[in-house]
């Protein structure tokens, strides 16, 4: 630790945490140990340390998911210390420089997901589609399109995002992005004095998504509309 966090030399503390296994006759991957000392350095804001940490364990293997692994562990780190933009540049060049890995989607959906923490919806619209016509981004269909309704909206677009929002309810009914979802048409049916069609999709939201934050909202309006049960 003191070497990690004070004196900013993860080789050094890369070597003493092996001989220290050794001693002990206990197995080293430095691999295991980089991930799980880049989280100190995390708890303690300092991604960049984190990052050089885990670009040492980069340099040692040659699996492409093992190192794509760790590069979307340096991405994860700076979204956590509040870095977003620099969380989106990373995840962006591990799409770039690795196209053919099987958690090429990963890298793909967390790279929308950091540019909608720093609320550029206008991007995200831009290149979004790419993703979703993508076959590798399949097993992240759900969670892109979900980002596109939202990046819709914030642009001002509400008759695309609504027709999306519909593609995701009708085929992703148990996913959990869709709670903001219905949590939106519900409000605009409320708008439009539509309240069956309203308490309807809180009832539906309520029942499928009980813990999510828009099911917390909904029960609130279900409250204010004397329709809780």
């Amino acid at each position: 630790n003191f070497c990690l966090l004070r004196v900013e030399r993860p080789g050094t503390s890369a070597a003493i945490a092996k001989y220290i296994a050794k001693s002990d006759g206990r197995d080293f991957s430095l691999t295991d140990w980089s991930l799980s000392a880049s989280d100190k350095c995390t708890k303690n804001h300092r991604p960049d340390l984190a990052e050089r940490l885990l670009q040492t364990a980069v340099d040692s293997v040659e699996d492409e998911d093992t190192i794509v692994k760790l590069k979307l562990k340096i991405a994860g780190n700076y979204s956590i210390c509040g870095d977003n933009n620099k969380a989106a540049k990373k995840s962006k060049q591990i799409t770039c420089d690795f196209p053919g890995s099987s958690l090429y989607s990963d890298a793909a959906s967390v790279y929308f997901a950091y540019l909608a923490n720093q609320s550029k919806a206008q991007k995200i619209v831009a290149e979004i589609d790419s993703a979703l016509d993508n076959p590798q981004c399949q097993k992240h269909l759900p969670q892109l399109m979900y980002l596109k309704w939202w990046a819709l909206r914030k642009t001002n677009q509400p008759f695309a995002a609504d027709k999306i929002g519909r593609q995701l309810v009708d085929n992703y009914g148990q996913n959990l992005c869709i709670a903001p979802v219905l949590l939106a048409h519900a409000t605009e049916a409320l708008s439009r004095q539509e309240y069956d069609k309203c308490i309807k999709l809180l009832t539906q939201l309520t029942r499928n998504f009980p813990r999510t934050n828009s099911a917390k909202q909904a029960r609130t309006i279900l409250e204010r509309l004397g329709s809780c049960k």
